[in-house]
């Protein structure tokens, strides 16, 4: 196996001629604002020549983002089980280091077919939408598959109904398969809308369970109307309307802003009016008396680490099946989950996915072999 270190200036010197226009995604971000630095910089390009503004930008990031965590990145990078999940790494760090204009993790086509596209907007039901509050996506529309073969209905996203159920975000198929199975107990920390949860249930069956950790009230009013909208598989999803975090009964802040909501552990000043306590995986388990555990999803703003290590007891019993978002704070999330997981020493095999053309949904799997 050659060097993270090595692989990363690869794919550095191969990108930094690149000039893509067609890598910058609208839906996540609005309309890209060109300047005349991304002008002149694609004029370089053509020439096969590199600014002093992209080496300078370059060793800023590395300077001030990266350098501490190389040792780290090398190691974790050491952890991974297949090539294709320490290319991705490699990938990511570019991406993320250079930009969209110089790195493409993946064609738009590969992760969001048009004629798939097409199909899900015409399974809209008109005059059904929901208005969020949240200025990135300020409406749900109903969406119902049922013409494409699901009979699910989701207030959701064409966007995030490709991710979720068609890429399937949180379901790792490669030479292993790390997914919710038939029969299976989930843990979906991170509910918001509710279509993660009727992802799950529509994964697990009637004989399996998930158990939706969401506290934001807003976010808890959408979610029960997708549960509502889909009575099938509605018996198998159980609400937990509590921040998962390390400790129970912790007293946490907020501002209601549906994904967007600002969480504290303190109030600010008094500008955090609301409050609501914690609770662990372990407690949740413990206190209801949950008889066994095999999958657990989190997607949880950057709480991930405190999450896992309030349901250590709960790993360490059932050795559950892992798909821990590890695109938060930074690049941290990428080292401390990777070495918390392989200093457990239960035998995790870990590997990467990741769901969208930016530097967002990136995803740890990691299961026991048998």
């Amino acid at each position: 196996m050659t060097s993270f270190y090595y692989e990363l200036l690869k794919k550095i010197n191969e990108s930094l001629f690149n000039s893509y226009t067609d890598n910058y995604c609208s839906l996540r971000y609005g309309a890209e604002q060109e300047n005349p630095d991304a002008r002149q910089e694609r004029d370089y390009a053509e020439k096969g020549l590199v600014s002093r503004d992209v080496i300078g930008r370059l060793q800023q990031k590395i300077d001030q983002e990266y350098k501490t965590l190389f040792p780290a990145l090398e190691y974790v990078y050491s952890l991974l089980e297949n090539e294709s999940s320490r290319q991705l790494m490699v990938d990511l760090t570019a991406y993320r280091l250079l930009g969209h204009t110089k790195v493409k993790l993946y064609d738009q086509e590969q992760l969001c077919p048009k004629v798939l596209e097409d199909k899900l907007k015409e399974c809209i039901v008109p005059g059904n939408d929901i208005d969020t509050g949240f200025a990135p996506v300020p409406t749900l529309q109903l969406i119902d598959m049922t013409p494409i073969g699901k009979k699910l209905r989701l207030y959701s996203t064409v966007a995030a109904t490709i991710k979720n159920f068609f890429v399937q975000q949180y379901a790792y198929v490669n030479e292993v398969v790390i997914r919710a199975e038939p029969g299976d107990y989930v843990i979906d920390a991170g509910g918001c809308w509710g279509d993660t949860a009727v992802y799950f249930a529509d994964c697990v069956g009637d004989a399996g369970k998930v158990f939706t950790f969401e506290f934001i009230p807003s976010n808890i009013d959408i979610l029960q109307k997708c549960i509502q909208a889909n009575p099938a598989v509605a018996p198998s999803i159980q609400l937990v309307p509590s921040p998962i975090w390390s400790k129970s009964d912790v007293s946490l802040f907020y501002r209601d802003n549906g994904p967007g909501s600002t969480v504290n552990m303190s109030d600010i000043n008094g500008r955090l009016k609301d409050s609501v306590n914690t609770l662990s995986i372990d407690d949740l388990v413990a206190r209801s008396g949950i008889r066994k555990i095999d999958f657990i999803k989190m997607d949880i703003e950057g709480a991930e680490l405190e999450a896992l290590k309030g349901a250590e007891k709960v790993i360490r019993q059932y050795r559950p099946k892992l798909a821990i978002c590890v695109y938060h704070n930074g690049y941290v999330d990428m080292v401390t989950i990777p070495i918390w997981l392989k200093n457990l020493n239960l035998g995790y095999k870990l590997y990467l996915k990741h769901s969208t053309t930016f530097a967002e949904e990136t995803v740890l799997f990691a299961a026991v072999s048998d």
